[in-house]
């Protein structure tokens, strides 16, 4: 994580020193519009992770060929999601010119970027099994080794070749620092796991829908929520321009990195609620892991948002007025997702994830439609209130009341009571 973020903080510096907003605006556009397509590792990560944990001799010969066989058929459909990530790239580079008003979109240089950026995101798909394999095993070095391997090549290769390629520089090198992360991870799993084969094998139809029961509910979750955010970068860059995104990209930046700190830490978890089988435990441990992120995700963001001007001035180069606003506005938008967290692991953990499937769908249509008219009204600015309420609404009042018969504690009491005083303290 420490690595992808001085990663996405060095490429957006340089870009924007070298390129200006409305050409890092261009990339932001293409990476958040051809990175919808990478949502699908999220279901299928965690079915990695839990077929792999179970192929160890404490668990019969049978169960582990089962485990072996789901990886199998994991890693079969990662490959042809990477094989659509490539077809939808096409139709991206046809569409996307039409969405901002950007005075490069539409050159031969953007294109190219576009290309390679949904390459990267394609490689990335085909060999998603190169992080769950390891991950499986608890060996987590080896994800952290590949991923700071990776970012420096991009970092690297950026700064040594914008100042001569400029906007495909990095469409090149986020595709260079995929393949070096891919190629560290992938030497390790071909030299310890013997049983698995690069080569995807054809796969049972009863592996398939084993798989898919559990992945299918994570996968319309993880788009709803990536659709929020690329919805906003497209609206702004069809209602302003390219440069009005690159700003609110920066905005974001920050607080996007340090919510991740913050999920990973309590998704580390997700081993161990699962394999509770007392619901009472479960829920205790939750309410105190809520208190617990909620109280760190609180001084996180309140340092975040007392230093907005240094931390723009660092990317940008100077303050900017709406970066400085997106990034205030997001930090209430994380601080609003983080008490739900813990309800909504439990419920992966328990199986139940299809619970919220509904509410997520019309949270992401939701936004959409705040999105388009809070930014007529208040320019590109409101993309982000737009979020924040479209947020608060679902997440922290409709979706407890929604969950509440799947738990012994009250919902609310967790993310009212557990949740939000914590952050506030």
């Amino acid at each position: 994580l420490g690595a992808s973020a001085v990663e996405g903080i060095a490429v957006a510096a340089v870009a924007l020193r070298h390129l200006g907003t409305s050409g890092y605006g261009a990339f932001a556009l293409a990476a958040a519009t051809i990175g919808l397509l990478a949502t699908i590792d999220f279901g299928l990560a965690l079915s990695v992770m839990r077929s792999v944990a179970k192929d160890n001799d404490k668990f019969p010969e049978n169960e582990r060929e089962t485990a072996r066989r789901d990886v199998a058929v994991a890693h079969a459909t990662y490959v042809l999601f990477g094989a659509a990530a490539l077809i939808a790239t096409a139709f991206v580079v046809w569409l996307l010119p039409t969405l901002t008003r950007s005075e490069g979109i539409g050159l031969g240089q953007d294109r190219l970027t576009i290309l390679l950026v949904g390459a990267s995101i394609g490689l990335y798909l085909a060999t998603a099994v190169f992080d769950g394999i390891p991950s499986g095993r608890g060996r987590f070095g080896i994800i952290a080794a590949a991923s700071s391997a990776g970012a420096a090549a991009n970092v690297i290769f950026v700064v040594a070749t914008i100042g001569h390629l400029h906007l495909v520089a990095l469409g090149a090198g986020q595709l260079i620092g995929t393949i070096v992360t891919r190629a560290v991870g992938g030497a390790w799993i071909l030299r310890h796991e013997t049983w698995f084969h690069l080569r995807p094998a054809r796969a049972r139809r009863s592996d398939l829908r084993r798989v898919a029961m559990f992945t299918l509910p994570l996968l319309v979750l993880t788009v709803g929520g990536q659709l929020i955010a690329a919805t906003d970068l497209l609206v702004i860059g069809a209602l302003s321009t390219a440069a009005a995104v690159a700003l609110y990209r920066v905005g974001s930046l920050g607080p996007n990195q340090l919510i991740s700190l913050v999920y990973t830490g309590f998704d580390a978890t997700f081993p161990s609620l699962s394999a509770s089988s007392s619901k009472e435990k479960q829920e205790n441990a939750v309410a105190f892991l809520t208190r617990v992120a909620c109280y760190g995700a609180g001084i996180g963001f309140g340092t975040l948002v007392m230093l907005r001007v240094d931390i723009v001035s660092l990317v940008v180069g100077h303050s900017n007025h709406l970066a400085t606003t997106v990034l205030i506005v997001f930090s209430g938008v994380w601080l609003a997702n983080v008490p739900v967290h813990g309800l909504a692991l439990l419920l992966i953990a328990r199986g139940r994830q299809s619970a919220f499937i509904p509410l997520v769908a019309a949270e992401a249509a939701v936004n959409f439609a705040l999105t388009i008219g809070f930014v007529f009204a208040f320019g590109p600015i409101g993309a982000a209130f737009a979020t924040l309420v479209a947020i608060v609404i679902s997440n922290d009042i409709v979706l407890p009341f929604v969950v509440r018969h799947e738990f012994r504690l009250s919902p609310h009491r967790i993310v009212w009571r557990d949740g939000f005083p914590a952050i506030v303290i």
